[in-house]
């Protein structure tokens, strides 16, 4: 009887250390070897060296806010337009890039907290001399081609998949005696473009809006709507629990 609650009493106090190891170290934080931690540790070192890189090769075309994370790797510039970021700007690693491409006198502006998911399409910028292109606030990008030879403006909470191209003009003449003919695009706020979504010049698209995959949008849709088709038709009103967050 005595052994039996001796080894019940030094289970407990086991459980006991166990218990209060992990209060100390915190629950929920993974161990790492000797060879783990040399390589977090190069790795922390590479994004260091990297960033520095990236302000010194930039610092005359990036205005980079507060605690940006942009990946050396993931980010290149053509052209020598500027590209403004707002605060705690986040360009991910991944197996794609985001591209620039400026021409002179040329601007894109990205608000605070705009995210670019880079492991599934590239994500494309690009603007003709004197052009700009406008994000909102907790933007979220996981692909897509912006190209403005006016102005593209897209607002607050905008979430756009791979595929999607905003074009404001018609890129090309159709004949020499021809003008190219340009036209601003308005996106507004909390909306959502999933996938392989074309929107042409002269567009406006209202707040809280939801796109349908494959669509191609030549035609205004007002607010709380979603559309869908080639060329886009509004389906049906959003209510206040559809709503983009």
């Amino acid at each position: 009887m005595w052994s039996i609650a001796y080894c019940n009493q030094r289970r407990e106090m086991l459980k006991i250390a166990e218990v209060e190891r992990k209060i100390k170290k915190g629950f929920g934080q993974p161990e790492f070897n000797h060879l783990e931690k040399v390589l977090f540790r190069a790795l922390y070192l590479e994004n260091l060296i990297y960033s520095q890189w990236f302000r010194l090769r930039y610092r005359d075309r990036v205005l980079l806010g507060k605690n940006c994370q942009i990946h050396a790797h993931s980010f290149i510039l053509r052209g020598t337009g500027t590209v403004e970021m707002g605060n705690n700007v986040i360009v991910e690693r991944g197996l794609h890039r985001v591209f620039f491409n400026l021409e002179p006198l040329s601007r894109v502006r990205i608000g605070d907290n705009t995210w670019f998911q880079t492991y599934e399409s590239d994500v494309i910028f690009s603007c003709k001399s004197g052009a700009e292109i406008s994000l909102g606030k907790n933007c979220w990008f996981a692909g897509g081609h912006l190209s403005a030879s006016q102005r593209i403006t897209i607002g607050e909470h905008t979430l756009i998949g791979r595929g999607c191209h905003f074009l404001d003009s018609d890129l090309h003449k159709m004949d020499n005696d021809s003008e190219l003919k340009t036209a601003p695009i308005t996106i507004g706020s909390h909306c959502w473009f999933p996938c392989n979504i074309i929107v042409l010049k002269g567009v406006t698209i209202g707040d809280h809006c939801v796109i349908g995959s494959g669509s191609i949008v030549m035609d205004d849709i007002p607010d709380q709507s979603f559309a869908a088709g080639i060329p886009a038709r509004i389906i049906r009103k959003i209510n206040d629990r559809d709503k983009v967050p």
